[in-house]
């Protein structure tokens, strides 16, 4: 807190801060002089948190880990990461890392973990992880009632999510959808959604359906199953690939903001800024109010303490 004295009595100048501002002109934020509080127009290594407490970021620790990497990812299970040409299990210490598989360079990889599985997939390679082992993501044999059906081995997309007991992949404009309870066996002549914009950017599933989010929108598929999805355009605004993070609403604040509502919700960043899909598919812009438009290409994201952390490449 900052203070100066006038005449012997105290004046807050800066108490807290109600976040940071980059829609208006500096020169123009509000400021209330009794209480101290203001917005930001200028944020850098700095946490926020929902009292306005600011305070300086701890920093970073070394790791035995020195090498440039990518596409870091853990859900419960065993961490994955890429370095240059090799996807790589990291040691539980971050003490060192071990090549499972040859990948394309700077390909950022998407995971989606099921069980002891994780499945993951860049666009250009594909494959699941399994007791610490890359195995081949493919077709398999089939089991079941004659069909003439052609099933095929899973589509080598940019983006995937598993979902009500299917893998769902993302290829450019298409989001491509398995077998019931099989996550390999993929219908590709039928078993597709086609979207609106250049390409998709975000694939999840929350209680209630899944959102799917392009360059310029983020849709709902409202339902349990393929057949009986009621799709409709959630928000007109698209999400950047790689910053889409789940989050349990208990751990957010405040809570009159939540209007009873419980369960696991979608945080993800777009063009108009931070955004959060609850779990019945309604979307709220936490940011457009204070934050101009963003441009940015990509970026990464995950949730520390029950809040939401993005960095984005421009």
């Amino acid at each position: 807190m900052g203070r100066i004295a006038l005449m012997g009595t105290l004046i807050p100048i800066f108490n807290a801060s109600t976040g940071l501002n980059t829609r208006i002109d500096p020169t123009r934020l509000v400021f209330d002089p009794e209480a101290g509080i203001t917005d930001l127009a200028v944020a850098y290594n700095i946490d926020h948190d929902y009292t306005g407490r600011v305070s300086r970021r701890k920093g970073f620790e070394a790791t035995g880990i020195t090498s440039g990497s990518h596409s870091l990812y853990c859900d419960g299970g065993d961490a994955l990461v890429v370095i240059g040409t090799n996807l790589c299990l990291v040691a539980s210490d971050l003490s060192s890392t071990r090549a499972l598989a040859t990948v394309t360079e700077n390909a950022p990889v998407d995971y989606a973990q099921v069980g002891d599985m994780i499945f993951w997939l860049n666009g250009h390679e594909k494959g699941f992880v399994r007791n610490q082992e890359n195995h081949a993501w493919v077709k398999g044999t089939y089991y079941g009632p004659t069909s003439t059906r052609q099933l095929s081995d899973p589509p080598v997309g940019t983006l995937l999510c598993a979902y009500k007991g299917r893998m769902w992949i993302a290829q450019g404009t298409v989001l491509f959808f398995s077998d019931p309870y099989s996550l390999n066996a993929f219908n590709l002549a039928h078993g597709f959604f086609p979207f609106e914009g250049d390409e998709i950017t975000m694939v999840r599933g929350v209680k209630a359906g899944m959102f799917v989010g392009t360059d310029d929108a983020v849709w709902f598929l409202e339902g349990n199953t393929p057949a009986s999805f009621k799709p409709y355009k959630a928000a007109r605004s698209g999400a950047f690939k790689g910053t889409a993070a789940y989050v349990d609403l208990s751990d957010l604040s405040p809570k009159e903001f939540l209007q009873n509502r419980t369960g696991e919700a979608l945080v993800w960043t777009g063009p108009e800024g931070v955004s959060i899909g609850m779990p019945d598919g309604q979307v709220f812009h936490l940011t457009k109010d204070k934050h101009a438009q963003i441009q940015a290409t990509d970026g990464g994201s995950c949730v520390i303490d029950g809040r939401y952390v993005c960095t984005l490449a421009p």
